[in-house]
């Protein structure tokens, strides 16, 4: 008989395995994605994560970074937020200054509404890739006063 930690971590590696080989899937982008459980009231009482996909936009490789960060043990809300444009080629994603500053306001104002609604709770951003780039801009978009510790 398996133990039920044997078995979260043969479903865990297998996830993994199944991640490494999802690259050549990013190519397709969200086409036929599953949806994702992760944005829920109970997980945003306890606080939200953003995660910025990379110029591909969102794509299984974000998926597989929200699973992973699940199977870690991240038991906040998790919502993709996906700041691209559907643009070929993607790289043009990060030669948009105008849209990427309106954008960031957006995610700011995002952010503000989370935390009024949730006051105390942490908010985490976390970019891949060219969604790293968006980070700054969205600090810097924040009024005085907020303030996100990762």
């Amino acid at each position: 008989m398996t133990s039920p930690v044997s078995a979260r971590n043969s479903a865990r590696f297998l996830r993994g395995l199944i991640s490494t080989f999802t690259y050549p899937r990013a190519l397709l982008g969200n086409f036929r994605l599953p949806k994702l459980t992760y944005d829920t009231p109970k997980r945003r009482e306890r606080g939200l994560t953003i995660l910025l996909p990379g110029i591909e936009g969102q794509s299984s490789l974000s998926h597989s970074m929200v699973n992973g960060l699940t199977d870690g043990g991240v038991k906040v809300a998790i919502e993709i937020f996906d700041w691209t444009y559907n643009v070929k080629p993607a790289m043009f994603n990060l030669w948009m200054p105008n849209r990427n500053a309106r954008l960031a306001a957006s995610i700011a104002e995002k952010i503000c509404d989370y935390q009024d609604q949730y006051p105390g709770r942490d908010v985490t951003l976390i970019g891949h890739s060219g969604g790293g780039a968006m980070i700054p801009k969205i600090l810097e978009a924040l009024p005085n006063g907020r303030e996100i510790k990762r």
